[in-house]
């Protein structure tokens, strides 16, 4: 069994997402119903893809560059909603137009093969291509979304919808991991009580805490 695989057979905490997470969701809700994509599918593309950070930004080996939360590329963003002018690399960062453009491309993907291995492989590659031993040219990337599938599947919990705050938008490029291919690597992600999925606030707080208590301990003089 890999690292996963094991990951996704530990109890999980009923409220299983994390922060970011929690405010993708409404759009991502949205949209999927809109173009009739499974939840848990549209999730598990965002967490390979981007971990959940909406100005992501990854170059590829052939200098084309990928944008935003479901890492979408201009040549295949502009088709799916030609504007006059066109697409530019600000509009597509948009969590809530990435997230839409990402889910009508994945429908697209499985109209055209008729399921979910074949429509991931699509989205991440263009279109299914597969070596000499009939595997997927990016095996690895199919895997990773079809385990967070199973984890979404298994631990989405319902949300009220939300409004996203101004910062969310805003937030600083930051690009993947080195990878071996895009998306190639299970992105990480903090649980919901570990100090990394925690808030600003809570953090702070934490610190303060332990700061009292070395004073209490030790004062000075």
């Amino acid at each position: 069994m890999g690292v996963l695989a094991g990951m996704l057979a530990q109890p999980i905490p009923e409220s299983s997402l994390v922060p970011r997470e929690q405010l993708i969701y409404p759009i991502v809700h949205r949209y999927a119903q809109d173009y009739g994509v499974e939840i848990p599918l549209v999730m598990a593309v965002i967490s390979v893809e981007s971990s959940f950070i909406p100005r992501a930004k990854h170059t590829d080996r052939d200098g084309k560059s990928s944008y935003g939360l479901m890492q979408l590329r201009l040549d295949t963003a502009r088709p799916l909603a030609p504007r006059d002018p066109p697409l530019s690399e600000e509009d597509i960062y948009n969590p809530d137009l990435n997230i839409e453009l990402g889910t009508k491309y994945l429908r697209y993907q499985l109209d055209r093969y008729g399921n979910m291995a074949d429509a991931a492989a699509a989205y991440n590659a263009g279109s299914v291509i597969r070596g000499a031993t009939g595997d997927y040219i990016n095996a690895r990337y199919v895997k990773n979304v079809l385990a967070w599938v199973d984890y979404y599947r298994a631990n989405l919990p319902a949300h009220d919808v939300q409004e996203l705050p101004d910062w969310f938008g805003q937030q600083v490029s930051s690009p993947r991991g080195e990878q071996e291919g895009s998306g190639d690597v299970v992105p990480f992600r903090p649980t919901q009580g570990s100090m990394f999925g925690t808030d600003t606030l809570t953090t702070i707080l934490i610190f303060g805490a332990a700061g009292l208590v070395l004073l209490l301990l030790f004062p000075r003089g």
